[in-house]
């Protein structure tokens, strides 16, 4: 259990640095242009300007989020749902020169949008994968860590999406779920359109995943972690 501590506190410590190291960028939300709806044809620079707000960071909660996924370097990693890259430029720097980002969404505008930027550290370690809206496309047994950030509301048939993503996870794979509370708020998409924590619990877990973490700690949204139930 020290251990355990330890590992969190340290990358609480790590995540800060990562922070300074970056100026902090977005602000509605990842999910303002659903994965399913985001058409090539859209104008990235709006969402840019949409998601990339300096308030973001903050109310977000990144800190918290980058804290739970709790990336060692060298790690393989994925942010599904990645939009216009937001948390991408923090994971680069978290996995290390050797480390990799896969960079996963359904909108090849955002891809080359993620692609053609390098003002952030480890930017040649970010990969883009174009998604289908029921598939991650990931590679089997390599995802030490993956982020599905205010992205799980738009995925339909969403417990066969989660077995799928149970087949890319390492032995010591996990994800983190964050996503809105299904409730009156003054950011996120219309309360009909939000799924709430209960019911993201209920399909990982009928996925064959374990909840690890549920936590309350952000402002808008709850913060979930899975791990593959191996039993």
């Amino acid at each position: 259990m020290k251990i355990r501590i330890w590992r969190r506190e340290q990358w609480l410590l790590r995540a800060l640095v990562l922070c300074l190291m970056i100026v902090p960028v977005m602000a509605y939300g990842q999910d303002s242009a659903p994965m399913e709806t985001a058409s090539a044809e859209a104008d990235v620079q709006k969402w840019v300007e949409i998601f990339e707000d300096p308030e973001r960071w903050n109310w977000q909660g990144g800190i918290h989020i980058l804290g739970l996924m709790a990336i060692e370097y060298g790690d393989t990693v994925a942010d599904i749902g990645a939009g216009t890259g937001y948390f991408v430029r923090y994971l680069a720097p978290a996995v290390g020169d050797d480390g990799t980002v896969y960079a996963v969404d359904i909108n090849p505008a955002f891809l080359d949008h993620i692609t053609s930027r390098i003002d952030y550290p480890n930017s040649d370690r970010v990969f883009p994968i174009l998604a289908a809206p029921d598939d991650p496309q990931l590679p089997a047994g390599e995802i030490d860590a993956a982020l599905i950030l205010n992205t799980w509301h738009h995925i339909d048939n969403r417990v066969a999406y989660a077995e799928k993503l149970k087949e890319s996870m390492s032995r010591s794979g996990r994800v983190v779920v964050v996503d809105w509370r299904a409730e009156s708020l003054p950011l996120g998409p219309p309360i009909e359109e939000k799924v709430s924590r209960e019911t993201v619990i209920q399909e990982f877990e009928k996925a064959g995943w374990r909840l690890v973490t549920d936590s309350t700690i952000l402002q808008y949204q709850y913060l979930l972690s899975f791990y593959p139930d191996r039993s």
